[in-house]
């Protein structure tokens, strides 16, 4: 046999541009990292790496079950699914913003966001960047004070054609929820 003979540095080339090219797609669609905490935006505070931020909510928001019990209010100690949704979407992240907010706990589409300061508390982000309509976590209710969660959303492709919705949603308790009565 032939003794062993380097590969020409001109056919290297495709070669590493094709490795480049698969491992920067499996990074970004593994999930947010951290640098979404700093203001929601994917790949961090003035990146444009996924895309333009576009304004309102893109039809997309929170909803919980069982439902509030009014707008803007959740029964302290309630356990309820999150879900996030309103149309297709590759990307997102959902992060508890208080002290008092609670952790999200993963359910379909998600897995765990480390938490953003200053709550000690773990959010969800995607598993994949293959296209889905909702992603869902479990999440208790505290027993007083607001619950702030901060969500993103990517849509489109990642990159220049991608478009992303960054909302804040700030639950209060309800009053009635947390009366107590005292028998004497």
């Amino acid at each position: 046999p032939p003794p062993h003979q380097a590969m020409p540095p001109w056919r290297m080339v495709p070669l590493c541009a094709l490795l480049l090219l698969v491992g920067r797609t499996f990074a970004w669609s593994s999930g947010a990292g951290s640098s979404v905490c700093t203001d929601g935006t994917p790949g961090g505070a003035g990146s444009t790496s996924h895309g333009s931020l576009a304004s309102g909510a893109g039809g997309f928001g929170l909803t919980f079950s069982p439902a509030l019990p009014s707008s803007g209010k959740y029964s302290p100690g309630q356990q309820y699914t999150v879900t996030l949704g309103g149309g297709s979407f590759i990307g997102f992240a959902v992060s508890p913003l208080t002290a008092t907010t609670g952790a999200l706990t993963p359910g379909s589409s998600s897995k765990a966001l480390s938490a953003c300061s200053p709550s000690d508390d773990a959010g969800i982000t995607h598993t994949s960047g293959a296209s889905k309509t909702s992603a869902t976590a479990t999440w208790t209710a505290p027993s007083s004070g607001d619950a702030t969660f901060r969500w993103t959303v990517l849509t489109g492709s990642k990159g220049a054609s991608g478009t992303f919705y960054i909302q804040t949603e700030t639950l209060s308790p309800d009053a009635a929820a947390t009366t107590t009565t005292t028998t004497t």
